[in-house]
């Protein structure tokens, strides 16, 4: 029965390393760049020069997305989760849901998969500006 009520909630592959899940993403929101920050990962994706901090733990990838303008819950910033898997040819994958702010409903539209080229610089370089990372209030 606890297998069931895991797989219903989508737990991550519990044996992913945060090592194995950092590198380039495309997919739901354009492009993105995990990183490992110290005891975090942080992210840089395309749309709205949007940025990811949080932890990672037993396949999942819990904390808080930001955007411009303002990087500001409730519009522009707000909670997402990031189920990691990795496909039979090895690549890596997640099912991402995210909410605007803490209180609304999850929206379960933010799925992509690592992509074996060169990230695009403007990504890379979004990690040079530490004041975009924001983590949840």
């Amino acid at each position: 029965a606890q297998d069931a009520i895991t797989s219903e909630v989508g737990a991550g592959d519990a044996g992913l390393q945060p090592t194995e899940i950092v590198g380039f993403y495309s997919g739901d929101w354009g492009d993105m760049v995990l990183r490992q920050v110290g005891d975090e990962i942080w992210g840089a994706y395309t749309h709205d020069q949007g940025t990811i901090v949080g932890t990672f733990q037993a396949g999942v990838f819990v904390g808080w997305w930001s955007e411009v303008p303002s990087r500001l819950p409730t519009n522009d910033a707000g909670e997402v989760e990031f189920r990691f898997s990795r496909t039979p040819d090895g690549t890596v994958q997640f099912d991402g849901r995210w909410k605007y702010g803490s209180a609304e409903a999850w929206r379960e539209n933010w799925d992509i998969a690592q992509v074996k080229r060169e990230p695009p610089k403007v990504l890379v370089d979004r990690f040079g500006d530490a004041a975009a990372f924001k983590r949840h209030p």
